[in-house]
């Protein structure tokens, strides 16, 4: 219908109009081909530029992952998804055995620092000690609260977290951790240390924050707290 001397320029307004099988693959099954699409070189390249759309790049642990991996944090589901991803995943599975590796070196140094520890402050051996590069030490702890009578730590290990409050100048305390406004708190266990509340299962769980009530003395602290 186009003047002869504007067919050559409008090649592109007809240009596979017949190209209308790429629909029925919306319904036919995968794999299945029709004939148009078995002879359309075309086709076949747009089927196999969309295919990441019905199989989709798999996703690699994120480095928040990795880290809550690492402390025992993760819920039973998000394990089992990552231990699924791992068996055909060789990146992420090196990482999961670098983390394991890196946890084996730091108990192998702390055993030989306590062997060589001799006459020596713990301190100073353990500074003494060699790491990799990047390597953890078996615990981190973050000061949450300080006071004269007390202060409060928040404790990760590997598998394990957990809050602290520590008694100091010989003070008695005590302490409750509320997880959920209007529910019992949670019941702490005494240690050398002082009072220590286990947040393990309720950070699992993906909780983020609780609530602390800390007494010495004629000393009360309130506050909310995150993890």
């Amino acid at each position: 219908m186009l003047d002869p001397n504007e067919r050559l320029q409008a090649w592109w307004f007809s240009a596979r109009a017949d190209c209308d099988d790429l629909v029925a693959t919306w319904t036919v099954q995968p794999g299945s081909l029709t004939p148009h699409l078995q002879s359309c070189a075309e086709c076949r390249a747009d089927l196999a530029d969309t295919a990441v759309v019905d199989s989709p790049p798999r996703r690699h642990l994120s480095s928040d992952e990795l880290w809550r991996f690492d402390l025992g944090l993760l819920s039973s589901d998000e394990r089992t998804r990552m231990e699924a991803h791992t068996a055909r995943c060789a990146d992420c599975a090196q990482a999961i055995l670098a983390l394991e590796e890196g946890d084996t070196a730091i108990e192998e140094a702390l055993e030989m620092d306590e062997e060589g520890a001799s006459g020596v402050s713990a301190r100073t051996s353990r500074a003494s000690v060699p790491r990799r590069p990047g390597a953890r030490h078996p615990e981190q702890r973050e000061v949450l609260e300080e006071r004269r009578d007390f202060r409060v730590l928040l404790v990760r290990e590997r598998q394990r977290v957990r809050l602290l409050v520590q008694p100091l100048s010989g003070r008695t305390v005590t302490a409750a951790v509320f997880l959920t406004p209007g529910k019992p708190s949670l019941k702490p266990s005494q240690g050398p240390e002082g009072l220590s509340f286990d947040l393990s299962s309720y950070v699992a769980s993906g909780a983020r924050s609780a609530h602390l009530t800390v007494q010495a003395g004629s000393e009360t602290l309130e506050r909310d707290f995150s993890f």
